[in-house]
């Protein structure tokens, strides 16, 4: 026998409070789908020394922006807990980069800021934080970055510490390094230059280096000292902190070759300011890779392809024969010699490079001249040279070979 189901019969009152209150019940479970849906990023911030990092999902919190301006839909949560600051170093694919920007004028604050802007078009999305050390008398403010300090009278060395201070704690990590190359000197070579150098260093292929690599950068240049001419880079920081301590590493270099002090020299050894280029492949472990596969630009300024432009084609490096990278014109043929190099390596790491490392099939020793010019006055003018070299261990310049010191 069909029963019918009791169905209430509802007044109009009714009707309408049944509406309001299944309106009001579907308006919060739509409201409560529509919050799971959207992608959440939680943020944290930590301190450590003189760094902030902020804003993983590209929002940072920067000496110029105000609450207001922060997006409200986030919530920031600090902490110097160590457990929350592992957390979130595991979980980050981001890359830091470190800025040293120098302005000398008011006058050159505009032209400055538009070489910045023009490099920051360049970052990718894993670019982040870009921590500033600003130099000189003008202070310019960049946004989207984080102020870590001014100096009226700092070098590249203070950015590269902070940046050598980052990886000392953050081993699993990669940092670029980045500079305003021609805020000093206006020229289409410096131009040209950072351009060349910002593309390769802000590279998928750089932040996606091989683990063969450990340095990356549009050209790694063995000679007149192993360095990036511009010295703008990507790099592992498992490697970094290997390295010396940028604040003393100008005066390790001056005393370990401080015989040579004929005007122009000191960029033939990777002295005085110069330093600052050779230091981050200043390593006996440093496995260099580069980007141009044209040999026409090795080193300094000449051959640098016009506006920066380049093909991107990653290699381990040195990729071209020791002739290439030589300038007869420029440190005649210096850091040629096997011996040489290591001897730098055990002065300043008290280390010798393994088996791996990019020098022994590269570099010639002592006895080998095949790579000499048949021109008896450039032959001679490298002897002369090569006079400018000075190691701190004796004997050592006719006993270091692939196999070890005899």
């Amino acid at each position: 026998m069909y029963r019918h189901r009791f169905r209430p019969r509802f007044r109009p009152s009714s009707v309408v409070a049944r509406n309001v209150i299944l309106t009001m019940i579907f308006v919060h479970v739509t409201g409560w789908m529509v919050y799971q849906w959207m992608p959440m990023e939680r943020e944290s911030i930590f301190e450590l020394d003189q760094f902030r990092r902020t804003g993983i999902g590209g929002t940072y919190i920067t000496n110029n922006t105000s609450s207001s301006q922060l997006n409200p839909q986030r919530i920031t949560n600090e902490t110097n807990s160590s457990s929350a600051l592992t957390t979130m170093m595991t979980t980050t694919t981001s890359i830091p980069v470190f800025y040293n920007l120098y302005v000398a004028t008011a006058n050159e604050s505009s032209r400055v800021f538009d070489l910045v802007s023009d490099q920051m078009i360049h970052l990718r999305p894993e670019h982040k934080p870009v921590y500033i050390q600003s130099m000189g008398p003008i202070q310019l403010s960049i946004p989207n970055t984080e102020l870590l300090g001014h100096h009226s009278n700092g070098t590249e060395m203070v950015t590269l510490r902070s940046l050598w201070n980052y990886c000392t704690e953050h081993p699993t990590e990669k940092v670029v390094y980045l500079h305003s190359k021609g805020s000093s000197r206006n020229s289409p070579e410096n131009e040209d230059l950072r351009k060349f150098l910002t593309k390769g260093a802000l590279s998928r292929e750089c932040s996606t280096l091989p683990t063969t690599c450990n340095v990356c950068s549009s050209r790694f240049s063995p000679l007149p000292h192993p360095h990036t001419s511009g010295n703008m880079w990507l790099a592992k920081c498992d490697y970094v902190r290997l390295l010396k301590d940028p604040n003393i590493f100008e005066t390790l270099m001056d005393t370990f070759t401080s015989n040579c002090t004929l005007k122009g020299r000191l960029g033939c050894d990777g002295r005085g300011r110069f330093s600052a280029e050779h230091w981050i492949h200043s390593h006996p472990t440093v496995k260099p890779c580069d980007l141009y596969a044209n040999p026409s630009f090795t080193w300094d300024y000449e051959g640098v392809p016009p506006n920066g432009t380049f093909d991107i084609d990653l290699a381990q490096a040195p990729r071209f024969d020791i002739l290439e990278y030589i300038n007869w014109h420029k440190c005649a043929g210096r850091g040629v010699r096997l011996e040489y190099r290591i001897d730098e390596y055990l002065e300043l790491y008290h280390q010798e490079p393994d088996e791996s490392w990019w020098g022994w099939n590269f570099l010639h020793t002592i006895s080998d001249n095949s790579w000499l010019p048949r021109n008896k006055k450039a032959a001679k003018r490298w002897k002369t040279m090569q006079l400018c070299w000075r190691g701190l261990i004796p004997k050592v310049n006719e006993t270091t070979t692939k196999e070890g010191r005899v």
